[in-house]
């Protein structure tokens, strides 16, 4: 159903905040305040590497319900009471932390894993923090499009059993663009004990084409441990430089 210009006004008079769908008009709000734009139907191209995703979501799923037993499965539930994630669900209010359930740390856990090839979990790792870590520093040059990753060693990680460091970047943006919601994809893995720089091809989907100087990639990396610990994501931006 097609809304009028007079529709749309009546509904903002009558409800101060809106969030969702009326008609073929969709409201929400941002940093400037109340908005609303015309709704449209998420696109689902289906690609490979979304389908790809999907079965291996699926194949975590069925490992909780059909491969564990009610013992394994309580003990995720245990393990979730002694957790905290924030930002939490928006029903613990904006900014507090919250708990998840046993089922969602399970997958928690496992999903990021999965992306260092890792074997899933079946018992829950011993400590509910993430293993320590000291900031990794990631530059881009212009030429071959591949980000660098270096560290101090040693570092405290460097001693973890079997330890992955997982590389997510976006595609290159022009440098004006500085705050958004950015969409990463994988691009590649290291060993935790590897001695740095690191050099990360950025040539998994999407791949990228070559660099050029005073474009804006924003980055993001995970810390694995080996007993399953997963560390709080480092997310940064970055600017190639000549």
């Amino acid at each position: 159903m097609a809304l009028t210009a007079q529709d749309i006004a009546n509904i903002e008079l009558l409800a101060h905040s809106l969030s969702g769908s009326i008609g073929d008009r969709t409201w929400s709000r941002n940093a400037h305040g109340q908005y609303n734009r015309a709704r449209v139907t998420p696109a689902d191209p289906q690609t490979g590497g979304q389908l790809l995703w999907r079965a291996k979501f699926a194949f975590i799923i069925q490992t909780w319900c059909n491969a564990m037993t009610h013992a394994q499965r309580e003990a995720w539930r245990a393990f979730a009471t002694r957790r905290t994630h924030p930002p939490a669900p928006r029903k613990y209010g904006r900014g507090r932390p919250g708990p998840l359930n046993g089922f969602n740390e399970f997958v928690r856990v496992n999903a990021t894993r999965w992306r260092a090839n890792l074997v899933p979990l079946l018992q829950p790792p011993p400590l509910t923090s993430g293993p320590d870590h000291n900031a990794f520093r990631v530059t881009a040059t212009e030429g071959p499009a591949q980000v660098v990753v270096d560290y101090d060693v040693p570092q405290p990680y460097q001693f973890l059993f079997q330890a992955w460091v997982l590389v997510y970047t976006t595609i290159a943006y022009p440098v004006t663009i500085d705050s958004f919601k950015p969409h990463y994809s994988f691009r590649g893995r290291f060993s935790a004990n590897r001695i740095p720089p690191v050099t990360i091809p950025m040539t998994a989907f999407p791949p990228m084409p070559i660099l050029t100087r005073n474009q804006r990639i924003f980055f993001k990396l995970v810390l694995v441990a080996g007993d399953g610990r997963v560390a709080p994501p480092q997310r940064d931006r970055l600017i190639v430089t000549p």
